[in-house]
């Protein structure tokens, strides 16, 4: 049943925006790339390839061609892995164009951390949440933890727990009905996972998440 979150969105409609980090975002740091080709760009200058230990700033952006994929840490706390044909702007929250992440916090925050796409928002407090953009939808999955999702304007927020998943189609005015996956299901998606596998730098929710797919 979709929890049509009319207390959240009375709650978020009295938080100025900036409030929904733990800290504001000042810098994003890449910490790993398995794969390039991976890329950064930071006004005045052009686009450059990234590399382990660059920082990109408040207006910048990185992106990704598949296969390329890399590992980023926010100032705010906030950790993620970019991949596939992705581009994201690191603003006040972060501004997902197109392409898949997964986000998780290394510790819990009683501040929400904002991922905004096309067509709706994921806001996470310390738990992991995986996107991805298609051109006809964008499908948000709670890997662990709870995860909300609401329309741009805010009318409209799920919470999604862990295991759920709901598929939000371009211009939607409504959210639909989260779906829990199989544990079979689990299995392949995390099997199957470029942001998942493949990664030097450690990820410290994934003991969460193997231990949410043997328990479904």
């Amino acid at each position: 049943m979709i929890k049509k979150a009319v207390g959240w969105a009375l709650l978020l409609s009295l938080i100025p925006s900036t409030s929904l980090q733990a800290q504001p975002i000042t810098s994003a740091e890449v910490i790993d790339i398995p794969r390039d080709p991976v890329f950064a760009w930071q006004a005045p200058g052009p686009e450059q390839p990234a590399e382990v230990g660059m920082r990109v700033q408040e207006g910048g952006y990185l992106r990704t061609v598949a296969p390329g994929k890399a590992q980023v840490k926010l100032s705010n706390g906030l950790f993620f892995r970019l991949g596939g044909d992705a581009t994201l702007q690191i603003t006040p929250s972060l501004d997902l164009k197109r392409g898949q992440i997964i986000a998780w916090g290394e510790q819990p925050s009683a501040e929400l951390r904002r991922i905004e796409t096309p067509t709706a928002t994921a806001a996470i407090r310390g738990t992991t949440v995986f996107i991805e953009t298609e051109p006809q939808f964008v499908r948000f999955f709670c890997w662990e933890g709870e995860v909300l999702v609401s329309l741009p304007d805010g009318s409209e927020t799920v919470t999604l727990l862990e295991g759920e998943q709901i598929i939000v189609p371009v211009g939607a005015t409504s959210l639909p009905e989260p779906t829990k996956l199989s544990q079979s299901e689990l299995q392949e998606q995390f099997d199957n996972s470029v942001l998942l596998n493949d990664f030097t730098a450690p990820m410290k929710t994934m003991p969460q998440i193997r231990q949410m797919i043997s328990n479904s």
